[in-house]
């Protein structure tokens, strides 16, 4: 957990003024409340589409397995599986059991962050 010194060097280190940063602390409770919220229906969603996925197995293997691959069949596959592994992976990242989050990008200095590259991903 992040001190309450740490977050105000941090946010001086970033160009933030002590009133800004007074400011942005009024809403921390709230935030934190509604971040919580997202993790429990992040986790909710997970489970439903996992649920999902094992009660229509069997109609999978039955109609679907034994069609000739092609495209409808590869699409099926990408949309079966791959997006509940990403669903997965996400809800890893938004977890406290991750580990703390770093603003740092490996191998680069905190100096270069600005021109360091970002990745976004879209569920």
């Amino acid at each position: 957990m992040v001190t309450q010194t740490e977050a105000i060097r941090w946010g001086l280190e970033h160009g933030l003024s002590l009133a800004e940063i007074r400011r942005q602390s009024e809403h921390l409770p709230q935030t934190l409340l509604n971040l919580e919220a997202s993790r429990y229906l992040s986790a909710a969603g997970m489970i439903v589409v996992l649920y999902d996925t094992i009660l229509t197995l069997p109609d999978e293997i039955r109609l679907i397995w034994p069609m000739p691959f092609g495209v409808i069949k590869a699409i099926w596959f990408l949309s079966r599986y791959v997006v509940p592994a990403l669903i997965v992976f996400s809800n890893y990242q938004f977890m406290e059991s991750r580990g703390p989050l770093s603003d740092h990008v490996s191998g680069d200095s905190p100096d270069n962050l600005e021109t360091a590259p970002t990745h976004h991903y879209l569920l």
